[in-house]
């Protein structure tokens, strides 16, 4: 199960490192496009003699070159992923197949995500009874299944005899 979730965590960020390496390109392009239509206004600009004219060739161009630095503004942005999703993905995973570890070397505010994340409800506690039984959240409880059909697929041992 827990495999099968990392199988399709990465295929999703991989898709999303090559939706954002896209959009980069695209953006690449379109400011390209708008830097070419800027160089035609300007020639207008240029050949003008109304002054009416003038004012809204050079208004459209301001425009144009604020659209022109927000598009290079994306393409220049810097699309995380890799070793650093890889590392976060393994961080996150080791969380989830080995809670008690992070519990035992944790902060008090690492504690306090543990049990959030385990928990589905705080847990109760009762001076006279101790704590109580709370329930835990889908990930646990598909972990648990996991472990329980792990322990069920053991074949029991059959002894046979040789007569």
């Amino acid at each position: 199960m827990i495999k099968l979730a990392r199988r399709v965590t990465e295929k999703v960020w991989s898709e999303h490192i090559a939706e954002a390496a896209d959009r980069q390109v695209r953006a690449r392009r379109a400011a390209k496009d708008i830097d070419a239509r800027i160089d035609t206004l300007v020639d207008q600009l240029v050949k003008s003699t109304s002054t009416a004219v003038r004012s809204r060739l050079e208004a459209r161009i301001e425009g144009l070159e604020q659209e022109a630095r927000r598009r290079q503004r994306l393409a220049e942005r810097r699309v995380l992923g890799g070793d650093q999703f890889g590392t976060a993905l393994k961080r996150v995973f080791g969380v989830l197949d080995c809670p008690q570890e992070l519990w035992r070397t944790g902060t008090l505010e690492q504690r306090r995500i543990i049990q959030s994340l385990m928990f589905t409800s705080p847990i109760e506690y009762s001076a006279g009874d101790g704590f109580g039984t709370t329930k835990f959240s889908l990930p646990f409880k598909l972990l648990q299944l996991d472990r329980q059909e792990k322990q069920s697929l053991v074949e029991a041992a059959t002894i046979t005899s040789p007569y």
